[in-house]
């Protein structure tokens, strides 16, 4: 056998993806390591000559979304790397928060909503900050309106509503069919086949347009000083929610009923903030 101190051997799988492998002579292994962070792998494979080893690549080496994340083998709730298949995001990678708990995991995490310190205003944003994102990942965050056209139009998908009362009582709102549509159509909501313990109380909103502050997509959106829509949302001037409200934690006596409010959750209605929110999506195939 030919001693050699160090083998270098990359193997080009479907879009491209990076494996390389360290040859150790102390132990006559080789160790191969995906070269993407967020995805590492390991396997040891003798080797006794100089031929260049196979490449042991994951099963989807580029994931478009947490349930291939999954699916590789990742089962742990946290922050890892995405590739969207979608002009919209030029085919860049992007980061996400992959639930891996609930319902079998597999979530894409496009929304969070807590007490973290930010304040109540902190999703009062423009309408570029809505399309970009903003956030933190493991704490409060809105994914971005051109991420979210990108991953929920690549596939057919299910969105879940998780929500959680100040006090701790807590439910979900599954709609089996989500996407919202590209920019220029305003991320139109699509929304049909609810299921769940809260009330369906987004089903107002399907085919409705997403509204800022400073971009009103509806005509009583354009009143001045509109209460009720503070943060980024879908909204036809009869709002029966919004989790990216004024972030109040519990009852609302102002009366402006401008907090995370869902319909008919929680004790009070349009007065009660809810403590807690996520909003998470699934390929409707997903098992």
């Amino acid at each position: 056998m030919t001693t050699i101190r160090k083998v270098i051997f990359i193997c080009f799988v479907l879009h491209m993806s990076v494996c390389y492998a360290d040859y150790f002579e102390h132990n006559n292994d080789l160790s191969l390591i995906q070269t993407e962070v967020d995805f590492p792998f390991q396997k040891d494979v003798e080797i006794d000559n100089l031929e260049a080893p196979k490449c042991i690549c994951p099963k989807f080496p580029r994931p478009s979304d947490c349930s291939e994340v999954l699916a590789n083998g990742h089962n742990v709730s946290g922050v890892y790397t995405i590739y969207p298949k979608s002009r919209a995001v030029d085919c860049d990678s992007i980061q996400v928060y992959c639930d891996m708990e609930t319902d079998g995991g597999g979530w894409t995490v496009i929304q969070r909503r807590g007490d973290y310190g930010n304040g109540p205003n902190y999703f009062v944003k423009n309408w570029n900050s809505y399309k970009k994102g903003f956030g933190n990942l493991r704490k409060e965050f809105w994914l971005g309106n051109d991420n979210i056209f990108a991953i929920s139009n690549q596939d057919s998908y299910s969105v879940r509503f998780d929500l959680k009362t100040v006090k701790g009582d807590s439910g979900f709102a599954l709609w089996d069919t989500f996407f919202i549509d590209e920019e220029d159509r305003n991320y139109r909501l699509h929304l049909e086949e609810y299921s769940g313990t809260a009330t369906a109380a987004i089903n107002n909103h399907h085919l409705t347009e997403f509204y800022t502050l400073d971009r009103p997509n509806f005509p009583s959106h354009r009143k001045a000083g509109d209460k009720q829509h503070k943060g980024g949302w879908w909204n036809n001037g009869f709002p029966s929610s919004n989790l990216n409200g004024l972030n109040k934690q519990g009852k609302d006596t102002s009366g402006d009923m401008d907090g995370i409010v869902w319909f008919g959750f929680g004790e009070w209605g349009f007065t009660e903030s809810l403590g807690h929110t996520e909003i998470k999506v699934r390929p409707k195939r997903f098992k």
